[in-house]
């Protein structure tokens, strides 16, 4: 079995019928990348790109469509270090490895259907019984009123765990972000105060930076390790992205005894 071509599908359309996030994200666009082949097998993969910047995603995947055509799929590693080598002096980090990553996730798609096997037994088999499903519902909805609103429906689905944002989003008001030390952990605590009393001990909570991606501002890592002391009495499950994920350094200044565990920063 041969490649053939490569297809960029690119989708947009109403964000959620969640309608706590469609308050602040109305449409959402996706893209997906198709390997076709000399049979009637094609694999299929998703790039995060596809989120944020569609229409870059087509013109990178003709950028490594020569590199594919006319190969197997027996060596996946060595088709992505090929690709990998082609791009490393413009991409070798974001939206080019974005949709190298999609690409991968085809071929291994379309991997397993040769062998008429999950993806799951190609990468080494199944490691878990169950894994906790948690809803991610973006922004934290205010007033409050409206979060306890929120959390209970993602518990009437049946979720056990949830994830918030940092700050809060009205409908009247837009987004609002702390962003000095004390207003910040104020703010923060007071809201995972009402969560926690809310939603009760047994749910699993989780809170969301966003420093990445978050036109209010971001915090620094005063702020951010202020915040971690405010929150640390309610359990957080994890705490994702406290600062900008292109500040490393930031995160191994973790303070004694911070809240939970930094999603990613731990791991460093």
């Amino acid at each position: 079995m041969k490649i053939t071509d490569l297809k960029t599908v690119l989708l947009t359309g109403p964000c959620t019928n969640d309608r706590f996030l469609a308050e602040a994200r109305k449409r959402r666009s996706a893209a997906f990348i198709e390997i076709h082949t000399d049979t009637e097998l094609i694999g299929l993969g998703e790039t995060y790109a596809g989120y944020f910047c569609p229409e870059l995603v087509p013109e990178i995947v003709k950028f490594f469509q020569p590199i594919l055509l006319g190969q197997n799929v027996d060596n996946i590693a060595e088709l992505w270090k090929r690709m990998y080598q082609c791009e490393n002096f413009w991409c070798r980090v974001g939206v080019g490895t974005a949709v190298l990553s999609g690409i991968e996730a085809a071929l291994w798609d379309l991997k397993g259907k040769m062998a008429g096997l999950p993806v799951y037994e190609l990468l080494g088999g199944r490691k878990h019984d169950s894994l906790l499903c948690y809803a991610t519902g973006g922004p934290s909805n205010y007033p409050q009123a409206k979060l306890a609103e929120k959390i209970d429906y993602y518990l009437s689905l049946g979720f056990r765990a949830f994830k918030l944002g940092a700050g809060s989003y009205s409908a009247v008001d837009g987004p609002y972000l702390p962003l000095s030390p004390t207003e910040a952990a104020n703010f923060e605590g007071d809201k995972m105060r009402f969560v926690r009393a809310h939603a009760g001990k047994e749910v699993k909570v989780m809170l969301d930076g966003h420093m990445g991606n978050n036109p209010e501002g971001r915090w620094d890592v005063g702020t951010a390790q202020a915040v971690m002391r405010a929150v640390e009495p309610y359990d957080l499950f994890f705490f994702e992205e406290p600062l900008h994920y292109t500040d490393p350094w930031g995160s191994m200044r973790r303070p004694r005894g911070a809240a939970g565990r930094l999603n990613g920063a731990d791991r460093a």
